[in-house]
């Protein structure tokens, strides 16, 4: 009960982590840089961008530990496809949502259409979501890899107890 406890805890961090980023970045980051343009004062821009880089640093290290303590590989699995997902989000609304050279897109337009919204909504001039997302993806692959170590260790340790046993009546 505590692991699933520990999941949940870890999955539902990540959400609160990447909707929060998300808003940050796209909506308070991008206000900021426009008033500095307008008023060509850099200080309006350099403290939320500070504030905003710790605020992913820290958002990456506190998901990692969170992923770690669950010890559970499904969590390893859904930060591996999500993160990974987050980090190639430019390179699929680019190469496969997008007319270049008109040529159409390859996803139909639903489908081409919400990932260029997704990816609209998340990206700032931190790029703070996907920071987080390359982090979940380093996070679930680390998980994924303990989890699968742990079972061959466990193996091997049985495998072993087996071998020591004496054969015959």
């Amino acid at each position: 009960m505590l692991n699933a406890w520990r999941a949940a805890v870890a999955l539902g961090a990540a959400l609160v982590a990447l909707v929060f980023l998300a808003w940050f970045d796209s909506d308070v980051m991008t206000a900021a840089q426009q008033r500095a343009a307008a008023t060509f004062s850099s200080s309006d821009w350099l403290l939320p961008s500070a504030v905003g880089t710790l605020v992913a640093t820290g958002a990456v290290l506190l998901l990692g530990v969170l992923a770690w303590r669950s010890r559970s590989a499904w969590v390893g699995v859904i930060y591996a496809v999500v993160g990974g997902f987050i980090v190639l989000l430019p390179w699929i609304v680019w190469s496969f949502a997008s007319y270049v050279n008109d040529v159409p897109p390859v996803l139909p337009e639903p489908i081409g259409g919400a990932v260029s919204t997704l990816w609209g909504e998340t990206f700032g001039p931190l790029n703070a979501v996907t920071i987080v997302g390359a982090g979940m993806t380093v996070t679930g692959v680390a998980l994924i890899v303990r989890r699968w170590r742990d079972r061959a260790v466990a193996g091997a340790g049985r495998v072993a107890d087996a071998a020591e046993q004496p054969v015959g009546p």
